[in-house]
């Protein structure tokens, strides 16, 4: 009794046709005179050629050609096996120029359908700075504060909180140059207190329009000609927790109603102008590394402003 490998089995020859010979009867004749005791199938399947079931079928003189991928073996008295090889696997070699994956190049993937196209972002934003004495000072009447102490203030700003809601504050960078070293000017109240110029927002004011309005009160001329204001660009935002002094450029975790939210804006100045200074002011132009990592100095708003500045490239003229 012939042993067949592991998951092969003998079909049974179709009536009337076990005489007929393979396709390939010279090869078969010429294995079954050498006198093998088993089918040249064994053989193969301890090469491994005989282990997927998917490509080794049996059949018994079906009668068709042989496919090039194919060999016919003789087996027992009306049995043959056919051996099928898998094709040879055809290769693609992707030239160098061409990239391997993702979308043809230079072709969209939707057609422009339902990408919107926008322009490039400038990356590098340029401010026009003129010098320092291309402007004029004068003085007007003097500018006095709402609350005559910080605790007044801060007991307004409870007594506003349950009326109307979070404060809204914005004030204004102004820079000029001088020997091409960027100056900020602040207003000095006092020996010791700076301040930007700027204040508090109506409720539902823009704030745009209201940051114009206050520079218009605290450094506008009183010769009714109109003063042209140039907000450029918002570089800083500031928010009080609490009813307290301290101030942060972020709203912290626990904190779900902060009190007070401070805008700081980019101010553009014309060439030349004229700015009228309350009485009980000092309009002093500070140059950035005076300001830089001072807080004990300037508090920890104007002490940032030479880092929310860096951004910017600065044109002396």
């Amino acid at each position: 009794m012939l042993s067949l490998p592991a998951g092969l089995r003998i079909p049974a020859a179709p009536a009337g046709r076990r005489g007929r010979a393979a396709p390939n009867q010279s090869e078969s004749r010429r294995r079954a005179g050498r006198g093998a005791e088993r089918p040249a199938v064994g053989q193969a399947g301890r090469r491994g050629g005989t282990e997927r079931r998917d490509s080794m079928v049996g059949a018994a003189g079906s009668g068709r050609r042989a496919l090039p991928s194919e060999r016919w073996q003789r087996g027992p008295p009306g049995v043959v096996w056919r051996i099928a090889f898998p094709p040879p696997l055809a290769m693609s070699v992707v030239p160098p120029n061409r990239s391997q994956t993702g979308w043809p190049r230079g072709v969209n993937q939707f057609g422009n359908k339902y990408i919107q196209q926008t322009k490039p972002l400038t990356l590098e934003r340029t401010i026009n700075l003129y010098p320092l004495t291309n402007y004029t000072f004068g003085t007007k009447e003097p500018l006095y504060e709402k609350d005559s102490s910080v605790a007044a203030r801060f007991q307004r700003m409870r007594e506003e909180f349950d009326k109307i809601g979070m404060r809204r504050t914005v004030e204004g960078v102004l820079i000029v140059h001088e020997h091409r070293l960027p100056h900020v000017l602040l207003l000095q109240l006092g020996t010791t207190f700076f301040k930007l110029p700027g204040g508090e927002l109506n409720p539902g004011e823009d704030e745009v329009e209201g940051l114009k309005r206050l520079m218009t009160e605290i450094l506008g001329r009183q010769d009714g000609v109109q003063q042209d204001w140039v907000i450029d660009d918002c570089i800083g935002n500031w928010w009080r927790p609490n009813f307290e002094p301290p101030q942060y450029p972020y709203i912290p975790a626990h904190i779900t109603k902060p009190k007070e939210h401070k805008k700081l804006f980019l101010v553009q100045l014309q060439e030349k102008a004229l700015f009228a200074v309350p009485k009980n002011y000092k309009l002093v132009a500070a140059p950035l590394f005076e300001l830089y990592d001072n807080a004990p100095g300037y508090g920890p708003i104007i002490s940032s402003l030479p880092q929310l500045l860096s951004r910017f490239n600065f044109i002396y003229n």
